[in-house]
């Protein structure tokens, strides 16, 4: 009833399924510090302002920016303090004068 080429394609068929739930598709990690050491490493690299990585810190300053912004937008523009349109775009400049 089958013909070679069904059983050829069953036998192929067979062989990836097999390959699949072998494989481990997993992405290798190379990690030399915890998440939590690299968190305060950024932290304090954010405090003095010494990031020398650019994307990090391009992310950040989105980051920083999208709070300013969602801040002006809820018109919270003075008050509260320290949670404010004016005091986080404050922290922009703080962070990149250009």
């Amino acid at each position: 009833m089958f013909t070679k080429l069904t059983s050829y394609l069953i036998v192929v068929g067979a062989l990836l399924l097999q390959a699949c739930a072998t494989t481990d598709l997993s992405f290798p990690t190379q990690e030399t510090t915890s998440s939590s050491e690299q968190e305060s490493i950024v932290i304090e690299q954010t405090r003095t302002g010494r990031i020398s990585d650019p994307i990090l810190r391009a992310r950040i300053l989105a980051d920083m920016l999208f709070e300013a912004s969602m801040a002006f937008d809820d018109n919270r523009l003075m008050l509260p303090a320290g949670d404010n349109a004016y005091d986080r775009y404050l922290e922009v400049l703080s962070f990149d004068p250009r």
